[in-house]
């Protein structure tokens, strides 16, 4: 069954018995904040209720939610490089007899103390391994891992900040399609109840079979749009389905996606300017790019690092077997430091750094692109939502004629001053005007939901910030 929204208000009109019906308004506000139970799904949904579902199983989150984990994984890792080391090592060994070297002289000799080579020998140790300087290079790389994770939450963020507003088109979409489809039905039950009467007139000969064949030509294409509208409700469900990952049900056509809620104008007072300034502070994805241009900058400075040189210090304790006599135990400390100094690499090092540079230069690119996208898309939504007000004024205008214009024409009709001609005509105008009505409004609150997530930050019922 097709989910029935809350009822709209109606124009209701008689002549000669027949009733025609004139949907004009849909005005029902979204203000259920009810969360999805866990472990089964609504009966119907709500705004809240579908937002809700989708923040938890949308694949984009999960995808994004992942990729933070990943990146958090690595900033541990170039972290732990920074700390001091700790390594743990034993070994225990037995050689062939034909492996002990000794010189040709010992050979002919008896074994003593200072000529006899243990065949078995073991070996034990704990050692701290400290970096002392590197030219700052792994701090540096450190700290752009850092700036990494900083920009994988709030890519993340705004992933979910991007689904909340599909789903916000989505729902609205569904609520156009069910509306235009109450549209629909009520046209076809007109045509069919003007026919019937129809019929009954050319039977009495009162009007020709030309009114007849009319009324029929209208009912067929008000039958052929109810049909496309139910063909582009199950595609607009089927978009729901996939941003909540609902599953499937085992009969489409009796299985539908029921909504509490009908579609409404939402209100807007945000000005221009204050939206672009908000964007330009609040925007995840901008905030995202400029992490991604610190962190490719912090990467330049450590390729810059590796032509130092490095020195790291280490102590580690000891205890293994004596080469003599391998029950002798020899136990005891060893500090020291090691110095390296990379002179020649084969120009390893200049082709990181080129590479570092080329990345930190894309990365500001995408920074400035992206700001300019913003304010750009900004003023393109608000000049789309001030002309989507005047079409909104000009279709309920148009309704609101329309309806008057079906009552006269009823009234006409009723004392044989106009034919059913001009009644059919009113009656497709009024659908026509009411049709439109429901897709202007749908366009703009979804190009509401497109300015809401270009400015970063959910905005209020009042359409503030």
């Amino acid at each position: 069954m097709f989910a029935k929204p809350a009822e709209p208000d109606v124009v209701h009109s008689t002549w000669h018995g027949l009733k025609l019906t004139a949907v004009t308004s849909y005005t029902v506000p979204l203000k259920d904040k009810s969360n999805v139970p866990s472990g089964r799904l609504p009966e119907s949904w709500s705004l809240a209720e579908a937002i809700n579902r989708a923040l938890q199983v949308n694949p984009d989150i999960l995808f994004a939610a992942a990729a933070t984990v990943k990146q958090q994984g690595l900033e541990t890792q170039l972290k732990a490089e920074l700390l001091p080391r700790v390594l743990l090592s034993t070994s225990l060994d037995t050689r062939d007899e034909s492996l002990i070297d000794r010189a040709p002289g010992d050979l002919v000799l008896p074994p003593t103390d200072q000529t006899a080579i243990s065949r078995d020998r073991f070996d034990g140790r704990i050692e701290l391994r400290q970096m002392v300087f590197d030219g700052a290079q792994r701090r540096n790389r450190y700290r752009q891992q850092v700036l990494q994770t900083e920009a994988t939450l709030a890519t993340q963020e705004d992933t979910e900040r991007r689904t909340i507003a599909s789903v916000k088109q989505s729902f609205d979409a569904l609520l156009f399609y069910l509306s235009v489809l109450e549209i629909r039905r009520a046209t076809v039950q007109t045509f069919e109840t003007i026919l019937d009467f129809a019929e009954k007139r050319k039977a009495a000969g009162d009007v020709t079979e030309f009114e007849t064949l009319r009324v029929r030509t209208e009912l067929k294409s008000a039958e052929a749009d109810l049909a496309q509208t139910q063909s582009d409700l199950i595609t607009a469900e089927q978009v729901f389905r996939r941003l909540l990952q609902l599953p499937q049900p085992a009969h489409s056509r009796k299985s539908r996606i029921e909504l509490r809620g009908v579609l409404e104008e939402k209100s807007f007072g945000l000005t221009l300017e204050n939206s672009l300034q908000i964007a330009l502070t609040t925007r995840k994805d901008l905030q995202a790019a400029r992490y991604q241009w610190e962190a490719a900058r912090r990467g330049v400075a450590a390729a810059y690092r590796e032509w130092l040189p490095t020195l790291e210090a280490f102590a580690h304790y000891a205890t293994r077997s004596s080469y003599y006599d391998s029950d002798r135990q020899l136990d005891g400390w060893t500090v020291g430091v090691v110095g390296q100094w990379d002179i020649f690499s084969s120009f390893r090092r200049k082709g990181r750094l080129l590479s570092e540079k080329a990345e930190a230069a894309a990365a500001e690119i995408r920074l400035r692109e992206l700001e300019y996208r913003i304010s750009s898309r900004l003023h393109e939504l608000y000049a789309l939502l001030g002309q989507t007000r005047s079409v909104i004024d000009y279709h309920r205008a148009s309704t609101a004629f329309g309806t008057k214009s079906l009552q006269q024409a009823e009234r006409l009709y009723e004392i044989g001053q106009v034919g059913l001609e001009e009644v059919l005509t009113a009656q497709i105008a009024l659908r026509r005007a009411q049709t439109n009505l429901s897709r202007s409004i749908y366009n703009y609150n979804s190009t509401l939901a497109q300015i809401e997530y270009s400015i970063g930050i959910p905005l209020d019922e009042d359409g503030k910030d």
